[in-house]
């Protein structure tokens, strides 16, 4: 009985080291999120600046630092989101499932989605 007391509970969870891929997925949903969320906002201040009218919005709004660095972030989402979509419709074909090509692909995205955010936003301002 002093045996059973002292087992954890959850012996899977001291041992568990989470990969790649799982981060990734979780990234993934994350970012899905946050580009709903973002986009959501983007419709209702739209929605917001038309009743009241458009006149010096865009000094106001990109003027400030916070609202560029926010901005910055969906952007990245956006596009890591976007990337790794084409990553899962890729593996729903049957290629480039095993750890190798998990890890390139995954270093891909990542690497790419943000090359693509920096030459966004590089030719935006």
């Amino acid at each position: 009985m002093q045996q059973k007391k002292e087992r954890p509970i959850s012996p899977h969870l001291t041992i568990y080291k989470q990969g790649i891929t799982g981060s990734l997925s979780i990234l993934h949903r994350i970012t899905g999120a946050i580009t709903f969320g973002s986009l959501l906002i983007f419709c209702w201040m739209l929605t917001f600046l038309s009743f009241i009218g458009f006149e010096n919005t865009k000094a106001i709004y990109c003027g400030c630092n916070i609202i560029k660095i926010c901005l910055f972030f969906i952007s990245y989402s956006f596009f890591y989101h976007l990337l790794n979509g084409i990553r899962h419709l890729i593996w729903d074909t049957g290629s480039l499932i095993n750890m190798r090509a998990v890890k390139i692909t995954a270093f891909i995205v990542v690497s790419l989605s943000l090359s693509i955010n920096i030459y966004f936003w590089s030719n935006l301002i």
